[in-house]
């Protein structure tokens, strides 16, 4: 195969994407906060029913929505060669991340025909800093929708609609939308106006009936699941939240967030992210001047979506940063959308890429710092975790309680029988019909702290132990004891 051949095969393209997310994402594999949540261990958890057989899980355990099932099983092919770690995880979630993220590039690519300016400008997309660390999380239907997102972006850009095209990306749309809603915003947009372009009602009637009957198809494996988790949607919309939002912004677009939690963005990352943000938005006045109608259409409606996607954030319950990345992956979409625009244009313009790199290796070299655990950046966040669970297999209780239920979940996935407090949970193989109190070998653990008022009774200080200061565990809980912390006993 000859070299012009090689680069236009898409195998060898995904492999490219796939080693770029790998190599500039170093930083962070190999610093201390290279860690995983207990949503993350949902996952894991789902992929290890489908490697034994039980499964073939399709939504994200105790919900039925956040269609999961490619994470399920690229995460599962990491389970197989690695073993039930942090690495299958995170492996997991970036394979299907640079699987979308190979659309991007083939999309720069085939609008410039220049191999080298398309490499850099997926290098530099690729460092967008509100992906560098969720680009790695399996958190059901993120990553996903990321990755259909950007076949989406590519079909709308550079193919027409016709029968079998809007028949594949009606099925996208659907998958999408079951996936990640707010992801899936800004290419909404795109392609409806896709659809107007051809001007023809038929094909607009198609993809009513295509959508509809897609999503109604793939919603019906979500009522196998039990629905513990309810979409944290609230009756309303508040403005009174905007101004907060707006404040989070910069962080949460850094990284710099985890859960209901923001970090201090380090001075170095803000500089160089002003930097970074401020070529862009030259870059973009530029292109709106000089591009063809459909990139400044194409830009406009991404802008509109991601817009739409942010003011739709008031609605949920509670602050959760997450769905932050609607908006941010709209305006990351733009920047895909300049760069081919920038690399086909004449003069020094183009340059702006160049001096984008200086702020995109910031990001990578600094990424090792963003914490991505609420135990802050005090020390390894797996190491602490590894003692931990080391004490516990020391420790060899038969069956274990925890006082949080992501901590519940993260323990399930490294191989311990563990339950919450409720009798209902995502993970009901856990949920014994009669406590298991009543039998002696058994033990509490928890977080430091985090004791569910347990430890008012008398004897918690004598029989308490804790591990790096970070956890605790309690041998030989009874009865009253685990009903004073709410267990629900059986």
């Amino acid at each position: 195969m000859t070299f012009k051949k090689l680069v236009h095969s898409f195998a060898f393209q995904w492999f490219l994407v796939a080693a770029i997310c790998m190599v500039i994402r170093l930083p962070y594999f190999l610093g201390p906060h290279l860690y995983f949540d207990g949503d993350e261990a949902i996952l894991g958890i789902m992929a290890q029913d489908l490697l034994h057989g039980k499964n073939i899980p399709v939504y994200f355990y105790g919900q039925q929505y956040g269609f999961s099932l490619f994470e399920v099983i690229s995460t599962a092919i990491f389970i197989f060669i690695f073993g039930s770690n942090v690495w299958a995880l995170k492996l997991g979630a970036l394979l299907i991340f640079s699987l979308g993220s190979t659309f991007l590039f083939r999309l720069i690519f085939k609008k410039t025909n220049l191999f080298g300016w398309s490499l850099l400008g997926i290098f530099l997309l690729m460092l967008f800093p509100s992906w560098m660390i969720w680009a790695t999380k399996d958190r059901g239907g993120y990553v996903t929708a990321y990755a259909l997102a950007c076949i989406i972006l590519y079909i709308t850009q550079l193919r027409s609609a016709h029968f079998w095209t809007i028949l594949l990306v009606s099925i996208l749309v659907a998958l999408l939308a079951h996936s990640q809603l707010f992801i899936g915003i800004p290419v909404f947009l795109l392609v409806a106006y896709w659809l107007l372009s051809a001007r023809k009602w038929k094909f607009i009637l198609w993809a009513l009936v295509c959508v509809m009957a897609s999503y109604f198809i793939f919603k019906l494996p979500a009522y196998l699941n039990p629905d513990y988790w309810k979409s944290p949607v609230a009756n309303g919309f508040s403005l009174a939240r905007i101004p907060k939002l707006l404040r989070e912004l910069p962080n949460v677009t850094m990284g710099y967030f985890y859960y209901e939690m923001t970090f201090p963005v380090p001075k170095l990352v803000k500089i160089f992210a002003t930097i970074y943000f401020a070529l862009l938005g030259i870059a973009g006045s530029w292109v709106l001047l000089k591009a063809e109608n459909k990139t400044k259409a194409s830009i406009f409606l991404l802008f509109g979506g991601a817009v739409v996607s942010f003011l739709l954030l008031p609605t949920m319950k509670f602050d959760s940063y997450r769905y932050y990345l609607g908006f941010l992956t709209g305006i990351m979409f733009i920047f895909a959308l300049i760069i081919p625009s920038l690399i086909k244009m004449k003069g020094k313009i183009k340059l702006i890429l160049i001096l984008l790199i200086p702020s995109a290796v910031v990001f990578s070299f600094t990424s090792k710092n963003i914490p991505d655990s609420w135990m802050l950046p005090e020390g390894n966040d797996m190491q602490l975790y590894t003692e931990f669970t080391e004490a516990l297999k020391k420790s060899n209780p038969c069956y274990i309680y925890s006082t949080d239920p992501t901590l519940q979940w993260m323990l399930n996935y490294s191989g311990f029988r563990v339950r919450h407090t409720s009798a209902n949970e995502r993970t009901d193989r856990y949920m014994w019909v009669s406590g298991w109190c009543y039998f002696g070998d058994h033990a509490i653990v928890g977080y430091k702290g985090m004791c569910l008022g347990m430890d008012q009774d008398s004897l918690w200080g004598k029989k308490v132990m804790y591990v790096n200061d970070k956890f605790f565990i309690y041998r030989g809980p009874d009865a009253e004891l685990l009903k004073l912390g709410g267990y629900e006993l059986k």
